[in-house]
């Protein structure tokens, strides 16, 4: 299994709520793991039973690109990925798990679709909460406050635990311990 974290490579955008995927992968890739760079990605050895963790270097509304590039490139197909990102309809601290479907307006995973041309892939959302006041996409490219941070803390390990569940198990197993908000 593939583990793709959707971001903005810009150093500026790190701590951005629309990096929460380059974070996660971040937290996951051991600290002297083999980064390689192909397909316009950073592609990091695996660990416990994932067998890359992969960082789209195309900014977000192309991730599309290395995504369908990486697939040759391994030859895999689009059920071998679990895709990692933000979700303004999923609060702070929270994760969703989930298998096919649209892209509710999120232009990294619209490109994956578009590019893939299918929406047959595995998805964990990670909650950045909706914004209050403040244009969506002004919202997305801005880092998250203090108390934002401890929450995201917790959904971020998390999403952690329910990717090595989804390798250890399967995906409607991890599926349905997570997404009633529970933890192993």
């Amino acid at each position: 299994m593939f583990v793709v974290g959707l971001g903005n490579p810009d150093l500026s955008y790190k701590n951005n709520r629309h990096n929460v995927g380059f974070m996660l992968i971040d937290r996951m890739v051991r600290k002297n793991s083999h980064r390689i760079s192909a397909c316009r990605s950073y592609i990091y050895n695996g660990n416990n039973g994932v067998d890359k963790f992969i960082k789209p270097q195309t900014y977000m509304n192309l991730s599309g690109n290395a995504v369908s590039c990486i697939l040759n490139k391994y030859k895999k197909k689009s059920t071998d990925i679990i895709v990692c990102y933000d979700d303004m309809d999923i609060s702070i601290g929270e994760i969703k798990l989930k298998h096919k479907g649209g892209s509710a307006g999120h232009k990294g995973i619209e490109s994956i679709i578009d590019s893939l041309e299918t929406d047959d892939f595995f998805r964990l959302r990670i909650g950045i909460s909706k914004p209050s006041g403040i244009d969506k996409v002004e919202y997305v490219l801005n880092d998250f406050s203090d108390d934002e941070k401890k929450k995201l803390d917790t959904g971020l390990n998390l999403a952690k635990k329910a990717i090595y569940a989804i390798v250890r198990k399967n995906f409607s197993t991890a599926q349905t311990i997570y997404n009633r908000g529970q933890d192993e």
